[in-house]
Formats: C-alpha cells, structure tokens, sequence
C-alpha cells in the first residue's frame, strides 16, 4: 500500500477517506496556471533575504471551508548550502477573527508531488482539501503556512528530499506570512508527512541552530527517517521518486552526468518522468514506461553524487530542537517502521521531548486520517503551554 499510495495516488483514492460531505470528483479538479506571482524579481537576487516576503495576492480556488480564506505568496529562502532561493506557499486563514494575540500557525509539509514548477500543490484546487491533514487543522481554528518547497512554483533550483533545504524553505515560510497576513500570531508548529515528515528531521535540526521561542516543536507522519531506503526501494518498482533525486542532484550541480547512473532506457525517460505530478489534487500520473530495474544502473544509490545528496541531513553529530510527535502506522513498510523510530531515538537521546505514537492498522497512506485525533491533542498541548512528555525509555528498547 505504501508503494501504490506514492506511485499511483489517485483523486478517487483520496475522496474514499472522506467523510461524505468532504468527497470530491474529478470534475473538482483544477490546476492552475504559473503567474507572475512565481517568479523571482532580477532585484531579489542583489538585495533579498531569506524569510522576506516578495510578493502575496488573495486567492479563491481552493477548495476550504465556507468562511475561510486564502492567501499565495512568494518568499526569501535558502538551500542546504546556504545559497538564496524562493519559494511559493499558500496560508489558509480559519473563518471569523483571529483570537487573542493572533492565529496559531502550523506549517506544513507536503509529501512527494513532483519536481517540475507546475508540480507546486498551490497550484492546484484540491491539494490542501484531499490531504484531510491541512483543513481538519484549519477548522480547529490554526492557520495554515503550507510551503510548496523551493522549485515546485517558484523557479528555483527543485531540492526534492533534501532534508536541509526543504526545511528552511518551511521555517522561513512562517516568517515571510506573518508579514503578509498580520493576524498570524507568533508561535508555531511544524507538521508533514511522508517527503514532508522527512523534512520534519530537517526542521528539527535547523531549529536547533536558531533561538526562536516561538516554535513550539514538530509532527511527523510516516518518513522522519533516511531518504536512502524509501527511494531506493520504491524506484525497484517504479523508476520516478529515484528520477525524482537525480533531477534535484543535477537541478543544484549541473556538474551531474545522468548517465553514470542511468541506463539508457533510463536517459530515454527523464524528461516524461520529470514533467509527472503525482498526490493529492493532480490525479493518477502517468505510469513510467520501463521498470526500475530497467532505469538505473546497478549499485546507481552508491555514486558519489547520489550519496551525497542522500546524505544531507544525516551527519550523526546532528543536533536536534524539539519537543516532537513521531507517528507511524503497524502496518508500514520494514524500512518505515525502523528509521522512524531510529531517528527519534537519536532525538530522545540528546534530551529531547519526543513521543512515538503507533497507529494500529494504519499505513503510510490512512496514517492521514487515522492519527488525526493523536494530532490534535498533541497540538493542543504545545499551544496551550502544557510541558512535552516522552516516551523514549519504553518505546524504543
């Protein structure tokens, strides 16, 4: 299930965990041009800065709650490099006025949805709606700071699975939307799930650099882990999420030859890979025409490039801020249920507040749905004020 949810999610798929109120149909189903709002300003590139807000406008084409409102924005960011990028985001707004001190931002994470700049889930009307994760959330009175990520809308080098620079693109997110929607208030959490839980450890990590007593801590679901194992072992099936980083490698050192690591079948389908959207609110993709197998060359994870880029974000000396809820269902796959733990134990070990909740019968697809309540009251907590807990001495043994 965890490979057909990446590979082959599908609108009809999604609409099948929703109540019946909240399904939709394809004809629900609008993508949205690139505009102007994507693109960076010549000037951006001398004078701008990470966090800062180039341009917002109002927007009406998603599908959210009656009340509720919408904003797309373009924003400073920064790769795992420390070089300067943009990225593109969209906040969701609860209806009604904001309570006192301002709405409290949860910042988003997205999972796999492509590499290409028409890939961006802003840019389509039902992303937010058919991840369930981002309305339930804005119904319970949070506002939504949701990154597309560096290169999915803004025209910015891709960085797909890159821990590091996913993570800024989330942390400087909430920054630049304060500024264009003042009725956000100042503390935050972080929430993601699959790509976007992987990005979770990113977060963790930058913010352990940054004295910012606003961030209140992370929620992963299904992919805190290595970017090594789920890549490597999805691609065996299907050739995309693996194309997927080798588009990202060469997008950030053009230096990267494709074919020290793909075959020839492989070269002949980077651009159809490439150009594929996939998840919630794009419909079923196009299939890749050959199997993994046939893509890459053998041993093609071990290139040095290729473990380079696998490797951001997972030097053991990493240091961590949390408190954090790391949420994984029995039912996933082998390499799920270790590295997410793993990775939350080398938390637990610096003294971190981490709690590991597992979801009986849930996978890494009905993890959305099924850990909404665990969500909820962690959320809850860390925004009323009550003190993290963990679990590490009996969860992880």
């Amino acid at each position: 299930m965890f490979v057909s949810y990446l590979l082959t999610t599908t609108l009809l798929i999604f609409a099948g965990s929703l109540t019946a109120q909240q399904k939709f149909s394809p004809k629900d189903m609008k993508k949205f041009p690139l505009t102007e709002l994507y693109n960076t300003p010549d000037s951006f590139h001398d004078s701008g800065k990470p966090g800062d807000l180039i341009r917002y406008e109002n927007f009406e084409g998603y599908k959210i709650p009656p009340g509720a409102k919408a904003v797309r924005f373009l924003y400073g960011s920064e790769d795992s490099r420390g070089r300067l990028t943009t990225s593109s985001a969209a906040i969701l707004i609860p209806a009604g006025d904001p309570p006192k001190g301002g709405w409290p931002v949860i910042a988003w994470a997205h999972g796999t949805s492509g590499v290409n700049r028409r890939c961006a889930t802003s840019l389509t009307s039902l992303s937010f709606a058919m991840y369930r994760v981002p309305l339930f959330h804005l119904k319970s009175g949070y506002a939504i700071v949701a990154t597309d990520y560096a290169g999915l809308g803004s025209d910015s080098a891709v960085s797909y699975m890159d821990r590091i620079g996913n993570a800024w693109d989330v942390v400087h997110s909430v920054k630049a939307a304060r500024r264009a929607v003042p009725s956000l208030g100042e503390k935050w959490i972080a929430l993601g799930h699959s790509a976007g839980a992987h990005t979770m450890g990113g977060v963790a990590q930058v913010m352990a650099g940054i004295d910012d007593p606003s961030y209140l801590g992370f929620v992963s679901l299904s992919g805190l882990g290595n970017a090594r194992d789920p890549m490597v072992n999805i691609s065996k099936k299907d050739p995309a999420l693996g194309i997927f980083v080798l588009i990202s490698i060469k997008a950030n050192d053009p230096r990267f030859k494709y074919e020290d690591v793909l075959t020839k079948k492989g070269l002949a389908i980077i651009e159809q890979v490439g150009d594929r959207c996939q998840g919630p609110g794009f419909g079923r993709p196009n299939p890749s025409p050959i199997k993994g197998p046939e893509a890459f060359k053998k041993n093609w994870d071990l290139n040095t490039d290729v473990k380079s880029y696998f490797n951001i974000g997972e030097s053991a000396e990493a240091e961590f801020k949390g408190p954090g809820l790391v949420v994984i269902g029995d039912q996933e796959t082998p390499w799920t249920k270790k590295n997410d733990p793993g990775m939350a134990k080398r938390m637990c070990q610096q003294g971190q507040k981490i709690q590991l909740a597992v979801i009986d019968g849930a996978n890494h697809f009905t993890i959305l749905d099924k850990s909404l309540k665990v969500q909820a009251e962690w959320i809850g907590d860390r925004f009323s004020g009550k003190s993290a807990t963990s679990n590490c001495k009996t969860s992880y043994d």
